[in-house]
């Protein structure tokens, strides 16, 4: 008798407007409209979800929760892989710009010793070389 009682109050715990509107959701959720027997199934559906409104309203509210902490989580996730994905281009960029000027920095020195050694031949031969420098050009 008292799990009847409880049963009964827990189905009234939410007003009749709300079991109302949920058990009208809840049956066309579950209810196939293709079916030979819609209108039928969708009844028996509504019936069975008013008799134990209360508990599946909770469980809904708790899965809508539980899905809102869910998706919370994944925006969080997603946010620092982010965060991460442009700190990580960042890096990326910064070691490109310190190659490129290194690539400079090396084509600066081999200029300089180009000019060096050039100037070492003027120095010896006493006039500018009609050659060039390249060993590998004649």
């Amino acid at each position: 008798m008292m799990g009847i009682a409880f049963a009964e109050k827990d189905a009234k715990s939410q007003p009749y407007s709300i079991r109302h509107a949920f058990c009208v959701d809840y049956s066309r959720n579950r209810t196939y409209i293709g079916s030979e027997s819609f209108y039928y199934e969708l009844q028996t559906q509504y019936n069975r979800c008013m008799e134990k409104a209360g508990a599946l309203i909770r469980a809904s509210e708790e899965n809508k929760r539980r899905q809102e902490a869910e998706n919370r989580l994944r925006l969080e996730e997603h946010k620092r892989k982010m965060l991460e994905s442009a700190r990580l281009e960042e890096v990326r960029r910064r070691d490109e710009e310190r190659i490129r000027m290194d690539e400079q920095l090396r084509q600066q020195k081999l200029a300089e010793e180009d000019d060096f050694r050039k100037q070492r031949l003027t120095d010896r031969l006493g006039s500018e070389p009609t050659f060039s420098i390249d060993p590998y050009v004649r």
